[in-house]
């Protein structure tokens, strides 16, 4: 890390870059075949889901992808979205993940319909529900804290 601020680099460029390539890599899923959308979501599931922090990163454009999937008419692929979407909550944290799908769904038309479904299902109409809810599945806090100091993105592992 040293070595890279001596030749001039920030260190925290390889991070953000692998985050910006994973946020446009995201928009293939509307446009794949069938076939390619099943090893994509594998992908996703195998190794993106690895990247803790690069997912937290490239939030924005991962909700973007995963919303729209959750329209798919394949009950298998449905699972392994529900799936992925679930533990992404658990990396991200359920505040960061269900802002992230509000902004999705105010911001981009073709997401909204899934989102306002996805969050119908997940979101209980009673606090009676809620409070069952929370106690059955727990609320989830992220573990990393995100930064910005003077135009540089700063990712910490909390304690």
């Amino acid at each position: 890390m040293q070595a890279d601020e001596a030749k001039g680099m920030n260190p925290y460029d390889r991070k953000s870059s692998v985050a910006l390539f994973f946020s446009g890599l995201f928009n293939f899923y509307q446009f794949a075949a069938f076939e390619v959308k099943q090893i994509f979501l594998g992908l996703i599931n195998d190794q993106v889901l690895k990247m803790k922090k690069e997912l937290i990163l490239s939030l924005p454009g991962f909700m973007l992808c995963m919303l729209p999937a959750l329209e798919d008419q394949s009950s298998e692929i449905l699972k392994l979205v529900e799936h992925i979407l679930k533990e992404t909550e658990i990396i991200v944290g359920s505040s960061e993940f269900f802002g992230e799908i509000w902004k999705a769904m105010l911001r981009t038309p073709r997401a909204r319909l899934s989102a306002i479904r996805y969050l119908d299902k997940r979101i209980p109409a009673t606090l009676k529900k809620a409070c069952d809810l929370r106690d059955k599945h727990g609320i989830f806090i992220s573990n990393y804290t995100i930064k910005i100091v003077n135009r540089e993105v700063v990712l910490r592992k909390d304690e």
